[in-house]
């Protein structure tokens, strides 16, 4: 029979404090990150829909007056 224990030969003895916890915040962290990628939660607006481009409009200056008569000579 072996009554001697073994040393730990390892530079981080075994059951540190702690280690699970960080691990498990580290795995739950990345869930709800590439969670929220896929699903768009990061994307500005909520409705997840492009914007419409803007409309071109080209315009001699005029706008939506009515032309004007020529000024009469007097």
């Amino acid at each position: 029979m072996k009554d001697r224990i073994e040393p730990w030969h390892g530079d981080v003895p075994p059951g540190v404090p702690g280690a699970g916890w960080f691990i498990a915040t580290i795995f739950v962290l990345s869930v709800i990150v590439l969670t929220g990628w896929e699903k768009g939660w990061w994307e500005g607006g909520h409705n997840n829909t492009a914007a419409a481009p803007a409309a071109s409009h080209h315009t001699t200056g005029s706008g939506n007056r009515a032309p004007q008569e020529p000024a009469k000579d007097h």
